[in-house]
């Protein structure tokens, strides 16, 4: 009899590490899926960064250009307004603003 005591024990014992184990190995596939997303916007938030800094190179590089043509306009008689025919092209960053990611925190 004390046998099967020390027996239901042991089992009950074993069912409790297998929960255990099924509780950490879910919260490792949790921290995996955090660690991806966290890296993922890391990456986003670069390419944004990336994305801003040339918008504004092109838009210093462009205000560069009007100045430029507009020294020679000025030195030389015209019948131009002086206002450009080229469209404005949408900022890269419009596309990319989203709403903003919830704060995530690193374990």
């Amino acid at each position: 009899k004390k046998l099967e005591i020390k027996l239901r024990h042991f089992e009950e014992l074993e069912t409790t590490m297998e929960r255990e184990r099924e509780g950490l190995e879910y919260q490792r596939q949790q921290l995996i899926t955090e660690r991806q997303q966290f890296h993922l916007e890391q990456l986003k938030a670069a390419e944004f960064r990336a994305r801003q800094q040339a918008h504004q190179r092109m838009q210093a590089e462009q205000g560069q250009w009007a100045a430029q043509q507009n020294t020679v306009t000025h030195s030389a008689p015209s019948s131009d307004t002086g206002a450009s025919t080229t469209p404005t092209p949408p900022s890269p960053q419009a596309a990319a603003v989203a709403s903003p990611a919830p704060p995530h925190h690193h374990i």
